[in-house]
């Protein structure tokens, strides 16, 4: 099992910990307090990350493929599959939209995809693989390493929705 987030089930409203198995094409649900195992998501080849959105989404990542499962967290099953990336690694989602920015290492690029439609709204051009992400607090900025060793970081501003490449660093 490789990367976690969490989610809530509809059943009783529990917090889940969805974590990817991907050597498995599944992502696991589980309780945090008892390890219980929930539920196995199954979903395409090699999920590699996972990210949930307000307990509602959560987008994993499935590098090798080039593509998103959408997982409806309150349903704890895939709901669409996104292609047109070419290497996602990463996911980080506001609070407060259904916006999801996600890093595609090869492409060199940060996308923004809205949730749940799945659609890739706009990009913008980091210069390396853009990998690692994080949200300030707020919301408005975003930074992803780039590359493995993150020598480099970029930033990127995501206010308007749209992400626009500030600075590197």
């Amino acid at each position: 099992m490789d990367n976690a987030s969490e989610a809530r089930s509809t059943a009783g409203g529990t917090w889940l910990a969805l974590i990817t198995a991907d050597t498995e094409a599944h992502v696991v649900a589980l309780e945090p307090a008892t390890g219980r195992v929930v539920a196995r998501i199954r979903t395409i080849a090699g999920p590699r990350s996972v990210e949930s959105l307000r307990a509602t989404w959560a987008v994993v990542a499935h590098t090798a493929l080039g593509r998103l499962s959408l997982i409806h967290a309150p349903t704890l099953r895939v709901r669409r599959v996104v292609g047109g990336l070419r290497e996602p690694r990463y996911t980080a989602m506001r609070a407060d939209d259904d916006v999801a920015f996600v890093t595609d290492s090869a492409a060199q690029r940060v996308v923004a995809v809205e949730i749940p439609s799945g659609s890739l709204a706009s990009s913008v051009a980091v210069p390396g693989p853009a990998r690692h992400v994080s949200l300030s607090p707020d919301g408005d900025v975003l930074w992803t390493a780039l590359g493995s060793k993150a020598e480099r970081i970029a930033v990127v501003d995501v206010s308007a929705g749209a992400p626009r490449l500030v600075r590197t660093t």
